[in-house]
């Protein structure tokens, strides 16, 4: 059943509305292959194990060939247990097979999502390395409407996740530069680090040893203070007021340490 969860828009709009994802038969390979310029790439049918696949190829300038495997970024699903801004693609039980296959001195596999919305298409690359060790069977790969914020913000945005997963998310501009290899994913920079480290999604909870380090950092002596940061931080990084659930908790943790250090 389809559900209403955060989307953004080429605007940089958040908006809940249902997910608009490409069609896995053909929308997302013809999307990235004219991303990618079609004389560089081809949409290939690979044979494996459990019999044939279909993955994009790509060559780059450096001359390295890009193995990609699709997918579409969609809600994870089930209001009541994940949050709106948490999305997922699924990892295909074949894509451990076509990663040791692939995977060589010039190839590199790529298990990457195509996230779509109102036009909007933005390309999430998930490090298959930190993926692999899974079962892979059902299992899923997650990113967050706030990457995508970010990599529109930024062109190229990676984030390491709490089990250590990496994630780029690139848009479209960006997609040739930064398989070329002639662009860096932009790494987390203080204010996202202080907006969302104290927050952790993945057990939707605040870490109160992150607010003590930076508690400890700027040296402040009111806890009203870090609220106040990170409340004007969250709103640069997310675009969005911090929801009240999160601030409260916040608020709560805070309170505590503070007087403690009194």
């Amino acid at each position: 059943m389809n559900e209403k969860s955060e989307q953004i828009d080429a605007a940089l709009n958040y908006k809940v509305d249902y997910d608009q994802p490409l069609d896995w038969r053909n929308e997302l390979f013809t999307v990235t292959a004219e991303v990618l310029c079609c004389k560089d790439c081809s949409i290939v049918n690979v044979e494996l194990s459990d019999g044939k696949h279909k993955i994009l190829k790509y060559k780059s300038s450096e001359g390295v060939i890009h193995y990609i495997l699709l997918a579409a970024v969609t809600f994870l699903g089930g209001r009541d247990n994940h949050p709106i801004f948490k999305k997922r693609i699924q990892l295909k039980t074949w894509y451990k097979e076509a990663y040791h296959k692939f995977t060589a001195a010039r190839s590199k596999v790529h298990f990457m999502g195509v996230y779509h919305y109102m036009g909007n298409v933005l390309f999430v690359d998930f490090e298959p390395e930190t993926y692999i060790t899974n079962k892979m069977h059902n299992s899923s790969a997650f990113v967050y409407t706030n990457d995508l914020y970010r990599a529109m913000k930024d062109g190229v945005a990676f984030r390491r996740d709490f089990n250590g997963h990496g994630i780029t998310t690139v848009t479209k501009n960006k997609l040739v530069s930064y398989l070329n290899g002639s662009v860096l994913s932009i790494y987390p920079n203080l204010q996202f680090d202080l907006s969302s480290s104290i927050y952790n999604y993945d057990q939707d909870k605040v870490k109160p040893d992150r607010l003590v380090y930076y508690v400890n950092r700027f040296k402040l002596s009111d806890y009203r203070l870090i609220i106040r940061i990170v409340k004007k931080l969250w709103n640069d990084v997310y675009g969005t007021e911090i929801p009240v659930s999160i601030l409260s908790k916040l608020e709560i943790v805070a309170e505590s340490i503070m007087q403690k250090k009194l």
